[in-house]
Parts: C-alpha cells; structure tokens; sequence
C-alpha cells in the first residue's frame, strides 16, 4: 500500500530527504512505520538504494530483496544475532538450516572446505538457479547449519542481490519471504500483508516477480555429488559438469 502512518517531524524530514535522494532515479520511497519500502525496476535501482539497503544491513536490519525465484529475507548471515532476527519474522524454527547467498566460488571457499574439483563445479555452475551443500568453516554460526556441520550457498542470477553483497562484503540469509510454512507469493503487497507484528527493516520492490522454478541443491559432502532436490537446473547436466571435471582433474594429475 502507498499510504503510510503520518510520524514524527524527524521521520517527515527522512523521507522528505529519500525522496530528494533517490529523486531522478525512478525510484519511490515510502515509509509504513517502521519500515521503509523503495520501488523501483532493476534497471532504475541505483547506487544510493544498494548503499541504503548496506546501511540497514550493518546496523543488524534485515532487507526484503528480489532473488531470482522469490523475495528473500537478508541479512549477515554470520552474524548469530541476526540470523535470529530473521527467524522471528518468519516464525521459522531453528532446527532448520538457513541458506546462504555468495557472490562466487572464492567466497564460498571462505565459508566451506572446498576441494579443487568443487572449487570447478561452482565456477561452472554459478551465477545460476544452483545450491550447494558442503561442509561449514567454524566461522559459518551454527544457527545457520542447524547444528549440522554443513551450508547450503547459492551465487543466484540476481542483480540485485549481488550488488547488495558486493557492497556489503559478507554473505546474506536468503530465506524465502514469507511466513514458515504458509504460500510463498511473489509481489511485495501480498507478502508485507502476510507478515503479522514483525517486518523487514527495508524493502526492494522491483514488482511482481516471474515464476521461476526454486535452484536445484546439490549436496557435495559425499564422495559423489547427489541431487538433493530438482529444480530449475537439470540434474543430468550437473552431474555431467562434475563428472567431466572430475576426468579433467584425473587427467591433469597423471600427466603432472
């Protein structure tokens, strides 16, 4: 909804100084206390919104962003407190896992131990609708891992997701923006109105979002690569890129 609850004179002069900022870059900001929702398109998104998500992010915020399949609840993915955060607005229990968005392989390799042969699966697969399960570093919160040892990255096609994380230098929650176990929708008047007391901090709203099949998980734990759930990437050709890389690996190492 566009109208929003009239607030203190300090809160007036915020968003009369959001608008001016964003002002030329076909953005609209809109405060429905206490949050603040920016609509744009991912073409119009500018460098003052990414900067702006960042700020909220830092000070333990979490943001609403558009993903490549759904909206995603962010925030420091190894922050504990604000993982936790992200719980209680989802109502989501804590013995489930969180995945975790990654701009690349390099990253993923501080998170998780990732063997030379993983390391050419992510850069073959990534950016793209692709989740990988592999053993967690101590620096990954256990409330992230549930306790399991193990993460699920992802290095989405989602621009802006990936701006956000470039600003902001660490990994992000990507949970689905909605609450645990009820429909997932993909524009942001449904979801905000499906949200009861506790809401995201800031909102990017790009629009309604297409349907988009959810990433394929694949878990790495094991000796062999094994499909944990199908989705928009064909099993057969991860299993083929990982069987090619292993082979390649193999054939290097003789001929080293």
């Amino acid at each position: 909804a566009k109208r929003y609850k009239a607030g203190s004179q300090r809160r007036k002069q915020r968003r009369r100084n959001a608008r001016a900022e964003h002002e030329g870059h076909g953005a609209l900001v809109v405060f429905i206390h206490p949050m603040e929702v920016i609509r744009c398109t991912t073409d119009t998104i500018s460098e003052e919104i990414i900067q702006r998500v960042v700020w909220v992010l830092s000070r333990g915020g979490v943001a609403m962003l558009p993903a490549d399949t759904l909206y995603a609840l962010c925030a420091n993915a190894l922050n504990e407190k604000d993982v936790r955060h992200v719980f209680r607005i989802k109502g989501r229990p804590e013995q489930k896992p969180v995945p975790v968005g990654v701009r690349d392989h390099r990253w993923a390799e501080e998170l998780a131990y990732v063997n030379t042969r993983q390391s050419a699966f992510l850069k073959a697969v990534w950016p793209g609708p692709v989740s990988v399960i592999l053993e967690s570093r101590d620096i990954v919160p256990a409330v992230v891992t549930a306790g399991s040892g193990t993460v699920a990255l992802c290095a989405a096609a989602a621009p802006v997701v990936d701006a956000v994380l470039h600003a902001f230098g660490y990994p992000l929650t990507l949970m689905s923006a909605n609450i645990s176990g009820q429909e997932s929708f993909r524009d942001v008047e449904r979801i905000l109105e499906s949200f009861s007391r506790l809401k995201p901090d800031i909102v990017v709203d790009v629009g309604a979002l297409p349907f988009s099949a959810p990433s394929t998980i694949v878990d790495l734990t094991g000796a062999h690569p094994r499909i944990a759930r199908v989705g928009a990437a064909k099993p057969e050709d991860l299993l083929r890129t990982f069987s090619l890389i292993t082979d390649a690996t193999h054939a290097h190492g003789n001929h080293s």
